[in-house]
């Protein structure tokens, strides 16, 4: 069982299109997000309706839930919607696009706050159409020092490095290293693989990030 979580304005293609594009199954839940004080009710009404009747046409037993968020308490929203997120006993999908801002921004907070509870992170584009699906990376990963060092040395070679090249820039045991690389790509921090013989690091775009997020810390 899988829940779409999504924001809800006045474009009710923001949800449809991204739902669609992704699969709907007959014990999915559609959870869409308001504002608990529509400028426009009849216009956030209408998509509502546009959303149940273009879902019903795909997947008739679909069930859609309405959640009234405040958009003027920015810690009441992010709190609402964990509550929200954390009440779901299945799969979690979270769109992150369309809506009125004051939510999204407060759904965007409680996608980093339940980061590993959720299955995908979705985005319909403005620009060109596409529905595209999300790196979301978890910057509070709790990293082991040592293990982290070897985090940066790998950002450093700006390229995939071989265990060798590794062991030998850190010096010290490649059984330190391999259990460092265990540790970091447990947390999506690097990814591994193999060609050959040689076994091969790089630094994923989460990893990147933490070490700037270090960086700036002991500026």
């Amino acid at each position: 069982m899988r829940a779409y979580v999504s924001p809800i304005g006045y474009d009710s293609s923001r949800v449809t299109r991204t739902v669609i594009s992704n699969g709907l199954d007959t014990d999915d839940w559609i959870i869409l997000l308001r504002p608990a004080i529509e400028m426009d009710d009849n216009r956030a009404t209408q998509a509502i309706r546009d959303v149940r009747q273009m879902l019903s046409q795909v997947e008739p037993d679909t069930s859609i839930t309405i959640e009234e968020i405040p958009h003027d308490d920015y810690e009441a929203a992010v709190t609402r919607i964990c509550e929200i997120l954390d009440a779901f006993d299945g799969e979690l999908i979270l769109n992150l696009s369309g809506g009125p801002r004051d939510i999204l921004l407060a759904l965007s907070t409680a996608a980093f706050v339940y980061h590993d509870s959720i299955a995908e992170y979705l985005s319909y584009s403005d620009i060109d159409g596409e529905v595209r699906s999300l790196p979301i990376p978890n910057l509070v990963v709790d990293t082991p020092s040592a293990s982290f060092r070897t985090l940066e040395v790998i950002e450093d070679f700006g390229r995939p490095v071989s265990i060798s090249e590794l062991t030998e820039a850190r010096e010290i045991a490649k059984s330190t290293i391999t259990r460092h690389l265990q540790q970091l790509e447990s947390r999506k921090l690097v990814d591994t693989w193999q060609e050959g013989k040689a076994k091969f690091t790089d630094i994923t775009f989460t990893g990147r990030l933490m070490v700037r997020t270090k960086a700036d810390t002991n500026r």
